[in-house]
């Protein structure tokens, strides 16, 4: 597996990030949620060990967390949304031990409505805050609501979410590998194994 860049930098961010054109990263992973819609030609997207080519009038949907690089082929353009964690909790919520089933949505049809709330939420970024966060709420309930969540096993890979979340959360306390593996109920050695495979 490459290197993977924790951007710790957007986690303390408050603003949503919006671009349009060739956003190309390396791979990375942070709180957010993201979105990916491919408005002209073709992206190379990976998210967590899924890789695949969007093409035009297609969507990538990042979760918090999952690791991901976008790459542009040339003349492409995209439009990426990133969405803070201040506007997450009900939907991080509502999830639960759940996830999406599918990170890459290639019907045009779905994959369009989401585009228009992103517009939507877009567009209101310049409102008053009920406003751009009752869009942001309503983008979100669509991606719940559009069946695009399965449950979870707990697989190694939602358990380092759940690690990331944890430390986040009592980053000011005194934690050691011993009371984070204490606290999710396995052993040191397994979580000594985990982060090494992962990071």
């Amino acid at each position: 597996m490459s290197d993977i860049y924790y951007e710790v930098i957007r986690d303390y961010t408050t603003t949503i990030y919006h671009n349009v054109g060739q956003n190309d990263s390396i791979l990375h992973f942070h709180h957010q949620l993201e979105l990916l819609y491919v408005e002209k030609g073709e992206v190379d997207v990976v998210v967590g060990e899924e890789e695949t080519t969007l093409y035009e009038g297609q969507l990538a949907i990042i979760d918090s967390f999952d690791n991901h690089k976008f790459t542009h082929k040339d003349g492409s353009v995209s439009r990426c949304m990133s969405i803070p964690v201040h506007f997450l909790k009900r939907y991080t919520n509502i999830l639960n031990n759940k996830s999406i089933r599918n990170h890459f949505i290639t019907d045009t049809v779905k994959a369009h409505k989401i585009y228009n709330m992103i517009l939507n939420v877009v567009n209101s970024l310049n409102s008053n805050e009920l406003i751009l966060e009752g869009n942001i709420q309503i983008l979100l309930g669509t991606i719940i609501d559009d069946n695009l969540i399965v449950d979870n096993n707990k697989t190694s890979y939602d358990l380092v979410k759940n690690i990331l979340l944890y430390i986040e959360d009592n980053y000011k306390t005194a934690i050691t590998l011993d009371t984070i593996a204490k606290h999710f109920g396995y052993s040191k050695y397994y979580f000594s194994h985990l982060f090494n495979k992962c990071f």
